[in-house]
Formats: structure tokens, sequence, C-alpha cells
């Protein structure tokens, strides 16, 4: 009898030793997949951020203007020059000295120059400096969106990847 008494002692120490590891697995498995819940709704979180920059980027690009807006209408928008005269209407000006007035068709030396760019006679750039200009600039722009993009990815995906797995522990000992 003693020894039927022993033999069950064991035989449940052993069972609550199996019984032990086993919810010591399935709470290592229960943190686990919190973890992983987690990350995956920080990444989603990630994820809006970055898209709503980006529709932020994007509304900033295409200015959306009220049709009642004062910048629509042209000639109402103050400008920091006086406007030009009416048609029709000549001032009367003097012209300044020659001697005041520096020819920019004349080289250092005085000699006639070839050829003469047209931003150097009218003081303006020319529509395709211009358009170039606007072109390097939307091109710089969006770059900077992309590498903005790029960044908040790459802090994404490093924690995204550690997911810890639990190692499993042989459950079928008789």
């Amino acid at each position: 009898m003693k020894r039927e008494v022993s033999s069950m002692k064991k035989e449940i120490k052993s069972l609550e030793l199996k019984m032990k590891r086993l919810e010591d697995q399935a709470e290592a498995t229960t943190k686990a997949q919190q973890m992983a819940e987690e990350k995956a709704e920080s990444a989603e979180a990630v994820k809006k951020v970055t898209e709503a920059e980006k529709k932020e980027a994007e509304a900033k690009k295409k200015l959306d203007l009220p049709a009642d807006s004062p910048l629509r209408q042209a000639d109402a928008i103050p400008l920091p020059f006086p406007p030009p005269p009416p048609k029709g209407v000549v001032e009367a000006k003097s012209p300044p000295p020659t001697e005041q007035v520096m020819d920019l068709t004349l080289d250092e030396e005085g000699a006639e120059v070839e050829e003469v760019a047209e931003e150097i006679v009218t003081g303006q750039l020319s529509s395709n400096l211009l358009l170039v200009e606007r072109s390097v600039e939307n091109t710089l722009a969006e770059i900077d969106a992309e590498i903005h993009a790029e960044k908040a990815a790459e802090e994404v995906l490093p924690e995204s990847s550690e997911v810890p797995v639990p190692a499993t522990v042989n459950t079928e000992e008789s």
C-alpha cells in the first residue's frame, strides 16, 4: 500500500511539473502574441501618419482656392510696384544721361558683343528658364517627400520583423 501511495505521489509531482511547464509555455505564447499585436498596431499607426503626411504634401502642391477668392482675380492682387500705364497713355520721361547707362551690348574693352542673352537685355528671365526653375523645385519637393516616406518606412520595418517565437515543449511524455 505504501508503494502505491509513493508511486501515486511521484506521478502527481510529475503531472504537476508538466502542468507548470504548459502554463509557462502558454504565458510566453500569450506575451509573444500581445507584443506582435502591439507592433502591428504601431506599424498601422505609422502607416496612417505617413499617408496623412503624404496627403498634406499633395494638398500643399495643389493650391485649392475658393471661387470667390481674391487670389483668383489677378487685378485684385496687390503688387509691390506700380502697374503699367493703360494702353494709349504715354508717360513723358526724359532718358537718362548716356554716361549713367551701362551698355550691355559692349564687352569690357568697349567692343560689340556678337551675341547677348535675352535675359541681360530685358533684365527678366525667359519663360524657358522659369519653366526649368519650376521643374527643379518640383523635382526637389518630390525627392524630399520620397526620402521622408522611406525614413518612416525604415523605422517601422526593423521593429515589425522582430516577432519572438517561443520554443515548443514536447508534451507527449508518458
